[in-house]
């Protein structure tokens, strides 16, 4: 009895002695493999370092796993640091932008659109919904903060004024600023505190918006005759001032709270377009322009290349090149305006204007102006048409802007002519062209 239970026990002595030794052998084998990684792959930690050293293998890879998000998701826009004042030319020169994501390498020698265009189509074909600009606003810009952060002081509607005339272009005008409502000031607005700063505007027209997001906007006549006309609380035909005071307060108070990154404004839900999160909330009273004469023309500018120009026509409208030539090109299922008008003589004014203005504003913009033949006037300025709702028809114009963006296609390329063709190629319009050669086609568009 004595010996079967020395027995027994001579075997738990071995079992456990193997078992001290495997876990001694697999520690040193995690220890070996933990030390290769941190050697090879890991980051390597100093006395130096702001942060302490990980001290486990899951703390390192966790370590690593945010370093990389943190610093190879960062895209060009988001490293620049946001302007806090207005600078020159000079100070703003940036190197031309590179190639990202960009869509075939072939692009960067093209010369010949029908390739071009061909490539454009295939690329799309291949990553549908990908290599386009309303996808990329969509993805990267809409909800992008830093982003939003440094397009905020250009999207102010007061604040764009103020840099724009700082910059001295010649031939624009700007509207002049009447009042200003700053979100202190309307919480504690009366209707007769109201009443008492209309009277004092000395000015018959003009325009009531906020500043800070799109919408809300109304305009007074003749100095009584009051009617609000984009997405207003109390919409109207045409109401009467006095009368009307409580229905202008109660429509200025809902825009000062309805805005895009406010969860209960309808547009969160279709993008919160963040340029607009940190503009300060208030409300401008501006000079209303003689639209009797004055047309609205939205130019589509990337890093300083004005691509097209849009003539709006109220929510509809046409498309141009730079050099007055019609694109057949839409934006969402809106159609273009009826006849076509003349080339305003201040044509070659608003290219300057552009061209002077966009070297200011990195990336793609639209840049707004009201022209007639005498007179150019500022607008505004958005990055987000129709919270990037619409897409650009047809789809190869979206995708070239995307390119031109990118740098896949250079601003020497992306000439006026070029465009032309690009987002014209197949659209023939006269009949007898109908059954013309590929090349016919061309030569004669040109």
């Amino acid at each position: 009895m004595l010996a079967h239970m020395q027995k027994v026990a001579n075997k738990s002595r071995r079992r456990d002695f193997y078992a001290v030794a495997s876990w001694i052998v697999f520690g040193m084998v995690c220890g070996l493999c933990t030390s290769h990684l941190i050697m090879t792959g890991l980051p390597q930690f100093t006395s130096s370092d702001e942060h302490m050293a990980p001290r486990s293998v899951t703390a390192v890879l966790e370590y690593r796993r945010n370093h990389d998000a943190k610093y190879n998701n960062l895209n060009v826009q988001q490293q620049q640091e946001p302007p806090t004042r207005l600078r020159s030319a000079s100070q703003t020169k940036k190197q031309p932008p590179q190639p990202n994501n960009k869509l075939d390498d072939r692009l960067l020698s093209f010369n010949n659109t029908t390739n071009m265009t061909a490539a454009l189509e295939e690329q799309l074909l291949k990553h549908p919904g990908q290599r386009t600009y309303t996808q990329e606003c969509r993805s990267s810009f809409l909800f992008n903060n830093t982003w939003g952060k440094l397009k905020a002081q250009w999207a102010d509607k007061d604040h764009v004024k103020r840099l724009i005339h700082d910059l001295n272009i010649p031939h624009l005008k700007i509207p002049k600023t009447l009042a200003l409502f700053n979100k202190t000031v309307m919480e504690n607005l009366t209707v007769q505190d109201l009443q008492l700063q209309i009277e004092s505007l000395n000015a018959t027209d003009y325009i009531i918006k906020p500043t800070h997001t799109s919408g809300a906007v109304a305009k007074v006549l003749d100095g009584s005759h009051y009617s609000c006309f984009k997405k207003c609380k109390e919409p109207a035909d045409e109401m009467i001032l006095p009368e009307a005071l409580p229905t202008v307060l109660e429509n200025m108070k809902y825009s000062m709270e309805h805005f895009f990154s406010n969860p209960r404004y309808e547009a969160f839900q279709k993008g919160r377009q963040t340029q607009y999160q940190y503009i300060p909330r208030q409300i401008i009273m501006e000079e209303h322009l003689n639209m009797d004469t004055l047309r609205e023309w939205h130019w589509w500018v990337i890093d300083g290349h004005p691509l097209w120009v849009c003539r709006r026509c109220g929510l509809n409208g046409t498309y141009y090149s730079s050099r007055f030539q019609p694109l057949q090109l839409s934006l969402g299922h809106y159609p273009a305006c009826g006849d076509p008008p003349a080339q305003p003589k201040t044509w070659s004014k608003m290219m300057e204007i552009v061209s002077r203005l966009s070297k200011h504003v990195t990336g793609i913009m639209r840049l707004d102006l009201y022209a007639d033949d005498e007179s150019v006037y500022f607008s505004e300025i958005t990055f987000t048409t129709s919270s990037c709702d619409q897409e650009l028809n047809p789809t190869r114009a979206d995708a070239l802007v995307y390119a031109v963006a990118h740098g896949t296609v250079s601003h020497e390329l992306a000439t006026p002519e070029f465009v032309e063709r690009v987002v014209n190629d197949g659209v023939v319009e006269l009949p007898q062209l109908a059954t013309a050669g590929k090349e016919d086609q061309v030569a004669k568009t040109e």
